[in-house]
């Protein structure tokens, strides 16, 4: 698994106002930033699937992933959220990049010559 200290989050807060609405918008949102270094992918396989996958959520001058969530009404649930899609998505690029692997190799031992 991933580290929890490798994880950082960035959320807003606007202070206590004394007119309404005491909640401002995007006070909700919480931000997840890690390290590609962090995360347990091996390989350029996975890191390519892994890039794929993430889009331009990957900063590459930073060499870091930042997921943002503002679904829920809770910085909590919004946090829980985000740790549960970063496990998916590392789960699943390894999972394809098992398949993609797999999927080579049985097409290398298919074009191969049989003596």
């Amino acid at each position: 698994g991933i580290p929890e200290s490798a994880l950082r989050f960035r959320t807003a807060s606007y202070g206590r106002m004394i007119a309404e609405p005491h909640v401002q918008p995007g006070e909700h949102r919480v931000t997840l930033i890690i390290a590609m270094e962090d995360l347990p992918l091996e390989g350029e396989l996975e890191l390519g699937v892994f890039r794929q996958i993430v889009g331009r959520r990957y900063l590459p001058h930073k060499d870091e992933l930042r997921l943002t969530s503002e679904q829920f009404a809770s910085r909590i649930e919004n946090k829980r959220h985000l740790v549960s899609m970063l496990d998916r998505i590392v789960i699943n690029t390894k999972r394809l990049a098992a398949e993609v692997a797999a999927e080579a190799s049985a097409e290398a031992s298919a074009d191969a010559p049989s003596a």
